[in-house]
């Protein structure tokens, strides 16, 4: 039997799985120099298969390759698909592979005599689109691309419609599909799904907040096994089966239980939810929280009462795959990798940020804003390129500012420090009136004493000498 994208998160579990029930395997790669990373992870996940795996290039965008990978398969499991952390620049980017990637597996299926193929969708093709409902989704749904919708979303859904086109129209071939929701669950390699990825910024104190949005999880072990059952149960031709461990958990629901369950390794993890407003700001200087935007809010669930019933699927709890994901995350120490190249969130956005480490281009001035982190009150000077500024403070807020030129060091504080964070300002952005950056108003203001602007009770305003070399100091204000 044939699994596709045997690097992939779900893919590498059902390999896994259908090794241990004693199958012989192939799978496909883009390209042949990723076989040693996929068995690195195999091993990692308890087995070594040598020859009883084999591996066949194809790629979704190209025909070759899949007559050769298909042949002498009786099942083919299409588990390959593009899932990014930001929308693409046009949809077709995400669109058009997921498409013409499930048709072109489907040929070559049929082609090739294979008996059936089991369909990775996703609930993205089911509960998106839709007014608000208080009945749970399940298989007679499917999503409104009429609604304004993400490119992903789109491209599960446009990719699941034609493959049962495709049957309809071609048969001499048997589908099943499985949709799953937010995949989570133990992780076997620094390339894992996107949907850890949620779990991996909680961890890594790269959130400072939880938006407040809703989704279903699933076991990636549970959901592997769903495909196995819809590849072998007779009644699961021509069928579709939602991937759902249970009812639908907000992102604070998945803070609370790392917080209750990971005990110290959860010290980072916010438990407070962001204001909507606040997520909307930070969409305009982070893509992956753009696509999250149409379901900002919205509480939704779903239903397993199909898989359940018709094929005798037992999920796990959805609090054991949370805690399954950060614990593997902890043990092949990607928390620290995480950390590193965090996405952090300003007090009034969510930019996606990294340390500055160009020169100061010629139209630009570099500026430094410390202040409290409690009581948003901000001073500010010009610092040199060699002193770009700095603090050295207890863990606590995460805090960044996001310039409009370049982006900005991460600085964490505790309530009440003093904090200091760098960035690039362009000299002709920076007028009387005032910018914003990051959502923040940056207003310009008379030099007052050594430390530049008084600390000022001015909720988020912040004021900035951008010509002074005065050195950045001050005391937070009383309380």
């Amino acid at each position: 039997m044939l699994v596709t994208g045997g690097s992939g998160f779900i893919a590498s579990h059902t390999i896994l799985q259908l090794l241990a029930a004693g199958h012989d395997v192939r799978t496909t790669v883009r390209t042949l120099s990723r076989e040693p990373d996929v068995r690195a992870m195999l091993r990692q996940g308890g087995d070594d298969p040598g020859d009883r795996l084999t591996f066949a290039a194809a790629d979704l965008q190209a025909d070759g390759g899949w007559a050769a990978a298909v042949a002498g398969c009786e099942y083919v499991l299409h588990v390959a698909s593009p899932f990014p952390l930001n929308d693409p620049k046009h949809e077709d980017e995400l669109i058009v592979p997921a498409r013409d990637g499930a048709l072109r597996v489907l040929s070559a299926a049929r082609d090739g005599g294979v008996r059936r193929v089991v369909l990775t969708s996703s609930f993205a093709a089911i509960g998106y689109g839709h007014a608000p409902q208080d009945a749970p989704f399940d298989e007679t749904n499917w999503t409104n691309l009429e609604s304004q919708v993400s490119a992903y979303v789109k491209s599960k859904t446009v990719a699941e419609r034609a493959a049962w086109n495709f049957i309809a129209t071609e048969g001499r071939l048997e589908l099943s599909v499985v949709n799953p929701v937010v995949v989570l669950g133990p992780v076997l390699g620094p390339d894992f799904s996107t949907s850890n990825d949620r779990v991996q910024r909680l961890m890594s104190g790269a959130i400072a907040g939880c938006p407040k949005m809703y989704f279903g999880v699933v076991d990636v072990r549970d959901a592997a096994e769903l495909h196995i059952r819809a590849m072998t149960h007779p009644s699961a031709q021509g069928e579709r089966f939602l991937a759902v461990a249970g009812d639908f958990v907000s992102m604070l629901d998945l803070a609370k239980v790392l917080r209750r369950r990971m005990g110290a390794a959860a010290k980072k993890v916010p438990t407070f939810e962001l204001p909507n407003w606040v997520v909307r700001l930070g969409a305009f200087t982070d893509p992956s929280v753009r696509q999250i935007l149409p379901e900002l809010g919205k509480n939704k669930n779903a239903t397993n009462e199909k898989a359940r019933h018709m094929l005798n699927w037992t999920p796990r709890s959805v609090e054991d795959s949370i805690v399954a994901t950060a614990e593997s995350l902890l043990r092949l120490g990607l928390l620290k990798a995480a950390a590193l190249l965090a996405v952090a969130m300003t007090l009034l956005s969510i930019p996606t940020v990294a340390q500055e480490t160009k020169p100061v281009p010629k139209d630009s001035v570099r500026v430094a804003i410390p202040g409290c982190t409690k009581g948003q009150v901000f001073t500010a000077a010009r610092r040199t390129e060699e002193e770009p500024g700095s603090a050295d403070v207890p863990e606590g807020t995460h805090i960044r500012m996001n310039g409009p030129k370049t982006l900005i060091a991460e600085i964490k504080a505790h309530e009440g420090s003093m904090i200091q964070i760098t960035g690039i300002m362009k000299r002709g952005q920076f007028k009387p009136g005032g910018v914003r950056i990051g959502g923040v108003g940056i207003s310009a203001g008379s030099p007052s004493g050594v430390g530049g602007q008084s600390p000022s009770a001015v909720g988020t305003q912040a004021f900035i000498d951008v010509e002074g070399w005065r050195p950045a100091s001050g005391s937070c204000p009383a309380r």
